[in-house]
Protein backbone atom coordinates (compact mmCIF):
# COMPACT_ATOMS: atom_id res chain seq x y z
CA UNK A 1 0.00 0.00 0.00
CA UNK A 2 1.37 3.16 -0.71
CA UNK A 3 1.73 5.84 1.56
CA UNK A 4 -0.43 9.31 1.69
CA UNK A 5 1.11 12.41 2.47
CA UNK A 6 -1.69 12.52 5.17
CA UNK A 7 -1.86 13.17 8.57
CA UNK A 8 -4.92 10.34 9.44
CA UNK A 9 -6.81 11.54 12.18
CA UNK A 10 -9.69 9.98 14.00
CA UNK A 11 -11.88 12.17 15.61
CA UNK A 12 -12.90 10.62 19.28
CA UNK A 13 -13.94 13.16 22.03
CA UNK A 14 -17.52 13.07 21.89
CA UNK A 15 -19.83 12.27 24.64
CA UNK A 16 -21.53 9.15 22.94
CA UNK A 17 -24.73 10.08 24.08
CA UNK A 18 -26.81 8.83 21.90
CA UNK A 19 -25.13 5.30 22.14
CA UNK A 20 -25.38 5.02 26.20
CA UNK A 21 -21.50 3.98 26.15
CA UNK A 22 -18.14 4.81 25.08
CA UNK A 23 -19.12 3.96 21.02
CA UNK A 24 -15.24 4.28 20.40
CA UNK A 25 -14.65 1.35 22.20
CA UNK A 26 -17.75 -0.93 21.22
CA UNK A 27 -16.84 -4.20 19.31
CA UNK A 28 -17.51 -4.83 15.52
CA UNK A 29 -16.89 -8.06 13.87
CA UNK A 30 -13.88 -8.33 16.10
CA UNK A 31 -12.59 -4.64 16.27
CA UNK A 32 -13.28 -1.24 18.05
CA UNK A 33 -15.33 1.23 16.09
CA UNK A 34 -12.22 3.21 16.87
CA UNK A 35 -9.42 0.14 15.22
CA UNK A 36 -11.97 0.21 12.01
CA UNK A 37 -11.40 4.02 11.98
CA UNK A 38 -7.67 4.16 12.18
CA UNK A 39 -7.45 1.16 9.78
CA UNK A 40 -8.71 2.79 7.20
CA UNK A 41 -5.85 5.48 8.09
CA UNK A 42 -3.53 2.83 7.32
CA UNK A 43 -2.30 4.08 4.47
CA UNK A 44 -1.51 7.87 5.51
CA UNK A 45 2.15 9.28 6.76
CA UNK A 46 0.97 9.39 10.63
CA UNK A 47 -2.14 8.09 12.62
CA UNK A 48 -3.33 9.78 15.73
CA UNK A 49 -7.00 10.23 17.64
CA UNK A 50 -8.01 13.64 19.01
CA UNK A 51 -9.90 13.34 22.02
CA UNK A 52 -10.08 10.19 24.65
CA UNK A 53 -7.51 8.64 26.46
CA UNK A 54 -5.02 6.11 27.15
CA UNK A 55 -7.57 3.53 25.86
CA UNK A 56 -7.65 5.03 22.81
CA UNK A 57 -3.83 4.36 22.22
CA UNK A 58 -4.16 1.13 19.93
CA UNK A 59 -1.17 0.15 18.48
CA UNK A 60 0.89 2.95 19.39
CA UNK A 61 -0.81 5.22 17.86
CA UNK A 62 -0.64 8.75 19.32
CA UNK A 63 -3.70 10.60 21.31
CA UNK A 64 -3.94 13.42 21.11
CA UNK A 65 -6.05 15.96 24.04
CA UNK A 66 -8.63 18.08 21.71
CA UNK A 67 -7.72 21.86 22.34
CA UNK A 68 -11.14 22.63 23.71
CA UNK A 69 -12.78 19.81 25.32
CA UNK A 70 -16.65 19.63 24.88
CA UNK A 71 -16.24 22.15 22.12
CA UNK A 72 -17.59 20.37 19.06
CA UNK A 73 -16.23 18.33 15.55
CA UNK A 74 -15.44 22.30 14.63
CA UNK A 75 -13.09 22.27 17.67
CA UNK A 76 -11.30 18.73 17.05
CA UNK A 77 -10.77 19.94 13.84
CA UNK A 78 -8.77 22.92 14.87
CA UNK A 79 -7.22 20.42 17.25
CA UNK A 80 -6.05 17.88 14.48
CA UNK A 81 -4.60 20.64 11.68
CA UNK A 82 -2.04 22.06 14.74
CA UNK A 83 -1.00 18.46 15.84
CA UNK A 84 -0.23 16.82 12.44
CA UNK A 85 2.88 16.94 10.45
CA UNK A 86 1.67 16.37 7.08
CA UNK A 87 0.21 19.26 5.15
CA UNK A 88 -3.22 17.65 4.75
CA UNK A 89 -5.39 15.94 7.15
CA UNK A 90 -7.63 12.94 6.57
CA UNK A 91 -10.32 13.75 9.36
CA UNK A 92 -12.67 10.60 10.10
CA UNK A 93 -15.43 9.88 13.27
CA UNK A 94 -14.24 7.05 14.93
CA UNK A 95 -18.07 5.60 14.60
CA UNK A 96 -17.62 4.94 10.27
CA UNK A 97 -16.50 1.43 10.43
CA UNK A 98 -17.32 0.99 6.44
CA UNK A 99 -14.56 3.63 5.51
CA UNK A 100 -11.20 1.99 3.56
CA UNK A 101 -7.60 2.81 2.91
CA UNK A 102 -8.77 2.78 -1.09
CA UNK A 103 -11.32 5.33 -0.20
CA UNK A 104 -8.17 8.19 1.83
CA UNK A 105 -6.57 7.51 -1.75
CA UNK A 106 -9.53 8.40 -4.13
CA UNK A 107 -9.61 11.22 -2.03
CA UNK A 108 -6.32 12.25 -2.28
CA UNK A 109 -5.14 12.47 -5.70
CA UNK A 110 -7.15 15.53 -5.95
CA UNK A 111 -4.00 17.59 -4.67
CA UNK A 112 -4.38 21.09 -5.02
CA UNK A 113 -7.64 21.78 -3.39
CA UNK A 114 -7.07 22.90 0.64
CA UNK A 115 -10.56 20.99 1.50
CA UNK A 116 -12.23 17.95 -0.09
CA UNK A 117 -15.06 16.99 0.74
CA UNK A 118 -17.27 14.51 -0.70
CA UNK A 119 -21.07 14.47 -0.60
CA UNK A 120 -23.64 11.84 0.97
CA UNK A 121 -26.57 10.07 -0.27
CA UNK A 122 -28.48 13.06 0.82
CA UNK A 123 -26.49 14.88 -1.30
CA UNK A 124 -24.99 17.61 1.75
CA UNK A 125 -21.58 17.79 2.54
CA UNK A 126 -20.03 14.62 4.75
CA UNK A 127 -17.47 16.50 6.59
CA UNK A 128 -16.12 13.76 8.72
CA UNK A 129 -15.00 11.61 6.00
CA UNK A 130 -12.66 14.57 3.82
CA UNK A 131 -9.28 16.18 3.69
CA UNK A 132 -8.18 19.29 5.46
CA UNK A 133 -5.51 21.54 4.42
CA UNK A 134 -2.76 22.86 7.44
CA UNK A 135 -3.49 26.02 5.21
CA UNK A 136 -7.39 26.18 6.44
CA UNK A 137 -6.70 26.29 10.53
CA UNK A 138 -6.74 30.17 10.66
CA UNK A 139 -10.32 30.14 9.35
CA UNK A 140 -10.98 27.41 11.10
CA UNK A 141 -10.08 29.27 14.56
CA UNK A 142 -11.92 32.59 13.68
CA UNK A 143 -14.85 30.16 13.32
CA UNK A 144 -14.42 28.92 17.03
CA UNK A 145 -13.83 32.34 17.75
CA UNK A 146 -17.61 33.58 15.96
CA UNK A 147 -19.35 30.54 18.06
CA UNK A 148 -19.52 28.54 15.17
CA UNK A 149 -18.81 24.34 16.32
CA UNK A 150 -20.24 22.66 12.68
CA UNK A 151 -17.47 21.43 10.33
CA UNK A 152 -19.20 23.08 7.29
CA UNK A 153 -19.84 26.33 8.79
CA UNK A 154 -16.86 28.15 7.81
CA UNK A 155 -16.19 26.64 4.63
CA UNK A 156 -17.65 29.98 2.76
CA UNK A 157 -14.77 31.70 4.40
CA UNK A 158 -12.33 29.63 1.90
CA UNK A 159 -12.85 31.59 -1.40
CA UNK A 160 -12.53 34.77 0.75
CA UNK A 161 -8.58 33.41 1.77
CA UNK A 162 -8.04 32.05 -1.59
CA UNK A 163 -8.33 28.82 -0.81
CA UNK A 164 -10.45 26.33 -3.25
CA UNK A 165 -13.00 23.44 -1.84
CA UNK A 166 -13.51 20.23 -4.27
CA UNK A 167 -16.83 18.51 -3.84
CA UNK A 168 -16.76 15.02 -4.60
CA UNK A 169 -19.94 14.18 -5.75
CA UNK A 170 -22.29 11.38 -4.13
CA UNK A 171 -22.41 9.62 -7.98
CA UNK A 172 -18.77 8.98 -7.88
CA UNK A 173 -18.75 7.96 -3.94
CA UNK A 174 -21.75 5.55 -4.75
CA UNK A 175 -19.77 3.95 -7.97
CA UNK A 176 -16.75 3.04 -6.48
CA UNK A 177 -17.86 2.16 -2.99
CA UNK A 178 -20.97 1.42 -2.55
CA UNK A 179 -24.41 2.95 -0.26
CA UNK A 180 -23.04 2.13 2.98
CA UNK A 181 -19.40 3.63 2.97
CA UNK A 182 -20.49 6.33 4.92
CA UNK A 183 -22.84 4.57 7.87
CA UNK A 184 -22.96 5.99 11.42
CA UNK A 185 -23.24 3.90 14.16
CA UNK A 186 -24.64 6.67 16.34
CA UNK A 187 -26.86 4.20 18.21
CA UNK A 188 -26.83 0.87 19.35
CA UNK A 189 -29.92 -0.35 16.78
CA UNK A 190 -27.33 1.38 13.70
CA UNK A 191 -24.75 -1.96 14.73
CA UNK A 192 -25.35 -4.01 11.85
CA UNK A 193 -27.35 -6.81 12.08
CA UNK A 194 -25.65 -9.65 13.13
CA UNK A 195 -21.99 -8.27 13.81
CA UNK A 196 -21.76 -7.24 17.39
Amino acid sequence: MPVLPLSGVVLAGGRSSRFGSDKALHELSGRTLLEHALASLAGCAERFVVGGDERYAFAGVLVVPDEAPGEGPLAGLATALAAAREGRVALCACDMPALTPTYWEFLAVRAGAAVVIPEGPDGRPEPLAALYSRECLPLVRAALAAGERRLAGWHDRLAEAGLERVIVPWEAVLERFGGDLFRNVNRPEDVPPGRP
